[in-house]
């Protein structure tokens, strides 16, 4: 859902900033107004290409930003690739410069026009006169089925699937492919095990290494301090254990005397008894340093060989060692190729009739649900058409498919349908020339399905064009009713349409001789019967105050 949109030095718009709440909101204004400038706006916001004039004359810079409240698995997906979503929601902002340059923010992180894009894809839905998007499209029509029936676990289940299939049939043809030339390709595979394997790698080797060759480079420094250490508290005259021990000794000819000094000389006792593990340990130590220099070259002959295998089947030793049981894998395939082939064959097949089961079912799935949706629409379309017309979705598959005929989507081609006028024959929904009908067409579909998806946002660009006043206050009332289920944002000429907005926003232009510019503004109360009014033909007639009045549910003035 859109929450807020912010415009400064866009077009001929210095600065607005637009709060929108669900339900039905409408903008209305004089044709030139700029009212197309909002769904420009939008457009751009959901990663839209920039064009030429966006700027304000005369400014730096153009910068449009939207705060949304991003559908469930939207934000699901933004806090999974890094992104917070906080209560403020989802920030998206776009800065025009003048020289052409662009930057575009995603809750103030630097993101690029193709992130955009995948991210808002399928968040708003904007419908125009001239742009339906999907339902121009004949590859989103399954999409739309899928949606309206529930059908996208069903339609995953059959993508993991025909994935399968897939994978299966590539291995076989690599599988073929190595055994046209087995003897040069075990060869190969023979000279990378036996690379592998005279090095023999190990986890966490290589880390080892480093850390050896460390002390031994060290050694010298590592001998001087041990010996120091041990003399200190050993070796020498004077040294800690020699001073503990007379300590020790003066303790036990106290405690004769008094027993309260006992614990202390137990105490003693144990700590000189840990002083000399410590100095053994630290003379083992040193005994144990190795200041060799072969031992170094081999430490380090053995951390190259590690480093020239990485390069090759790295970058970690895990890799290597994975590489090395693949290796060995497919030596074995090659000394059975014939009863590979002939398993991977037989699970091919089972695999296929099992994506052709799946896609089957999901074809009796989707007739069912263009069934459900064919008669939604064209009950909402019943009485927006002066002459009538009827709405069909047609669902083909092949009599008798096969694996070959089953794609990520399934097998069924799917058609929307549309009749304008009893009589007439069905056309293709995409050859209709008349926008006036195809708006229609897309309302009616957008309250059939509405909730079906993810979008959770619609934006009308003049659905309205084309109609009637009886017809206007029909599609008021969808769009109204629509406005219920999700956010609904329209631009409209109509007062029928205007009149049943939960929000209504008018959009103005000025000028003063010198500048142009537009502003936005939301109306209530009288100005809104103003606008109603003016949107009649008559802003200052009693008439259409009063008619304006009554669409909007107020008694007239006495």
């Amino acid at each position: 859902m859109l929450r807020e949109l912010f415009l400064e030095n866009f077009v001929i718009i210095r600065q607005a900033h637009l709060e929108f709440r669900r339900g039905l909101t409408v903008f209305t204004g004089e044709t030139g107004a700029g009212k197309s400038l909002l769904v420009k706006a939008v457009k751009l916001l959901m990663g839209e290409r920039q064009s030429p004039g966006l700027l304000y004359p005369g400014a730096k810079r153009a910068v449009l930003q939207g705060v949304f409240e991003p559908p469930g698995p939207l934000t699901e997906r933004l806090q999974d690739e890094g992104f917070s979503v906080e209560d403020d929601g989802l920030i998206i902002r776009r800065v025009f410069f003048e020289d052409s340059r662009s930057k575009v923010y995603l809750n103030g992180q630097l993101v690029t026009l193709s992130q955009l894009k995948a991210i808002t894809e399928g968040m708003i839905s904007i419908a125009g006169q001239h742009e339906y998007h999907g339902l121009l499209r004949a590859t989103t029509y399954i999409d739309w089925i899928d949606g309206f029936g529930g059908l996208w676990p069903l339609r995953e289940r059959l993508g993991r699937v025909y994935r399968d299939l897939r994978g299966l049939e590539a291995k076989k043809e690599q599988l073929e492919r190595e055994l046209r030339d087995s003897e040069r390709t075990k060869e190969l595979l023979q000279a990378e095990l036996k690379e592998i394997e005279e090095v023999g790698p190990r986890e966490g080797e290589e880390e080892e290494l480093l850390a050896e060759i460390e002390v031994v480079r060290a050694s010298s420094t590592l001998k001087e301090l041990s010996e120091g250490v041990y003399q200190d508290l050993y070796g020498k005259r004077g040294s800690c254990e020699e001073l503990l021990s007379r300590s020790i000794g003066a303790l036990q000819k106290m405690a004769e005397i008094d027993s309260r000094v006992s614990e202390l000389l137990s105490r003693l006792e144990n700590t000189l008894t840990e002083l000399r593990e410590v100095a053994y340990e630290v003379r083992d130590y040193y005994h144990g340093l190795s200041g060799d220099p072969s031992r170094l070259d081999e430490l380090e002959g053995r951390l190259n060989a590690i480093r020239r295998l990485l390069l090759r089947h790295g970058p970690t030793i895990g890799d290597c060692l994975r590489k090395r049981e693949e290796l060995k894998e497919r030596l074995n395939a090659l000394k059975a190729p014939g009863a590979l082939v002939s398993e991977l064959e037989r699970e091919i097949e089972e695999k296929g009739r099992e994506l052709v089961e799946v896609a089957r079912l999901l074809s009796e799935k989707r007739i069912d649900a263009a069934s459900k949706l064919t008669d939604l629409v064209n009950k909402e379309l019943t009485g927006l058409f002066v002459s009538g017309g009827e709405f069909k979705i047609e669902v083909s598959r092949p009599e008798h498919p096969s694996p070959k005929d089953v794609s990520l989507e399934g097998m069924d081609k799917v058609t929307f349908l549309f009749r304008p006028n009893p009589g007439l024959p069905p056309r293709p929904l995409s050859q209709i020339a008349s926008g006036g009908e195809l708006s229609r067409v897309m309302l009616a579909l957008r309250i059939a399905t509405s909730g079906k998806g993810h979008t959770s946002t619609i934006l009308f660009d003049e659905i309205d064009a084309g109609i009637g006043g009886e017809t206007a206050n029909l599609v008021g009332d969808k769009l109204h009713r629509l406005g219920r289920l999700m956010q609904v944002l329209c631009v409209s000429h109509f007062p029928q349409v205007a009149s049943r907005a939960d929000t209504h926003f008018v959009v103005r232009k000025h000028t003063d001789g010198a500048s142009t510019w537009t502003e936005i503004i939301e109306v209530k109360g009288e100005e809104r019967v103003e606008e109603i009014s003016r949107m009649l033909g008559g802003a200052t007639d009693k008439e259409a105050t009063g008619f304006a009045r009554r669409l909007l549910g107020l008694e007239e003035d006495s």
